[in-house]
């Protein structure tokens, strides 16, 4: 927040996928659908569908990718029926 106040973002950053639409909202993230879809250096088919749908749906806001899971896991238990 510090770097988008004062007019110095970075090109890159980490952030909770809750922030995206207020970030959206007061301009500090660009969409990137025009990099990750299309062009030389885009995502493959088999590059998306490697990404577990749901964690590649909590990037977008307003149908833009505004981000990529970065550090997400799902939840699992084990446990001994004995």
């Amino acid at each position: 927040m510090a770097a988008g106040k004062s007019n110095t973002l970075p090109t890159m950053a980490q952030t909770p996928y809750t922030n995206i639409g207020d970030y959206v909202q007061q301009k500090l993230l660009l969409p990137f659908d025009a990099e990750m879809l299309n062009g030389t250096n885009k995502l493959s088919s088999t590059e998306l569908n490697a990404i577990y749908p749901n964690f590649l749906a909590a990037g977008r806001y307003d149908d833009r990718y505004y981000a990529l899971p970065f550090s997400v896991s799902t939840v699992i238990l084990f446990y001994n029926q004995n």
